[in-house]
């Protein structure tokens, strides 16, 4: 566990700088602005480090949601033909069981 949130923080740390000086070599290799009308390196920096960290956060987003279990009658456990107060009864019967092992989680570590 430690283990992934140092890849995450580094990953969060690292990835966009790299990308956004990247960008700018490559933009200032290919284009030329013209006199009077270029940004400030600073400024320009921070436009374009905001633009990959948007884009760095909609890609973990994305790939956390490809992640999450898609058959939820599954994750109930229960049938696809259940009613609505079935799937009710069994969603509240989730997260009891949720709340009991975060309960227990949070005991643990105080």
């Amino acid at each position: 566990m430690v283990s992934a949130l140092l890849v995450g923080w580094l990953g969060w740390y690292f990835v966009p700088h790299f990308v956004t000086k990247q960008l700018l070599s490559f933009k200032h290799r290919f284009r030329s602005s013209p006199p009077g009308s270029a940004l400030d390196p600073r400024q320009e920096y921070k436009i374009v480090y905001t633009v990959v960290v948007i884009g760095y956060l909609l890609y973990n987003l994305v790939q956390g949601a490809r992640g999450i279990e898609g058959n939820f009658y599954q994750t109930l456990n229960v049938s696809k033909d259940v009613d609505d107060t079935g799937i009710k009864q069994a969603f509240r019967m989730f997260a009891k069981r949720c709340a009991r092992a975060s309960s227990d989680v949070l005991k643990n570590i105080s």
